[in-house]
């Protein structure tokens, strides 16, 4: 079963599915176009078989509770407010 959620972030509201296999294309911090892709990757980990990561960076990963509605940079500015 796939369970999503969604969140709002700087009026834009975002659709989030864990356990899926799929990484839509998303752009970079650099602002460059990453084409989506399937995971695992072909000649890949197989146990990495879920999209992981953020909006700005993704990656296949073995957790399938990973995949978070934000850009990457989001999680350091929390972790240095939090300090």
């Amino acid at each position: 079963m796939l369970a999503t959620f969604s969140f709002c972030e700087r009026k834009r509201w975002f659709s989030v599915a864990s356990m899926n296999p799929d990484c839509t294309s998303y752009y970079s911090a650099e602002k460059v176009l990453v084409y989506g892709f399937t995971c695992p990757k072909p000649k890949g980990n197989v146990h990495a078989a879920f999209c992981c990561g953020f909006n700005d960076i993704k990656y296949c990963c073995d957790d399938p509770k990973s995949l978070f509605p934000y850009e990457y940079g989001y999680m350091w500015w929390l972790r240095l407010v939090a300090a």
